[in-house]
């Protein structure tokens, strides 16, 4: 078994999302921010997440790049590269993080 197919099977036992988008790798999708999530987003107990067009994001505080694609937001800092996956649906962002969903609704 080659070293990308024990990569491949190890990311989908650990359930993360092992591609962007239909054909794209995560470092693909750099520097391309979703118009769909631009906006500032308040979960029901005040937590905001805000997403600019210039691919920077505010998430728990933090600033960070951030791509979107295949139900997954890549968040990128100098020291942190994450992947949460993501949905939108009748006007509600879920995020899951940790195994936890947020819901937020456009501010």
């Amino acid at each position: 078994m080659s070293r990308n197919s024990i990569l491949f099977v190890a990311l989908l036992s650990l359930g993360l999302p092992v591609a962007a988008s239909a054909g794209e790798t995560p470092r693909q999708i750099a520097g391309k921010p979703s118009a769909k999530l631009v906006g500032v987003w308040r979960s029901e107990v005040g937590a905001t997440i805000t997403f600019k067009s210039n691919g920077i994001v505010v998430y728990k505080g933090r600033r960070y790049h951030y791509a979107a694609g295949n139900g997954a937001i890549q968040l990128k800092n100098r020291k942190v590269f994450r992947q949460l996956p993501y949905r939108i649906f009748d006007d509600k962002l879920t995020v899951t993080d940790n195994g936890v969903d947020t819901v937020y609704t456009r501010d």
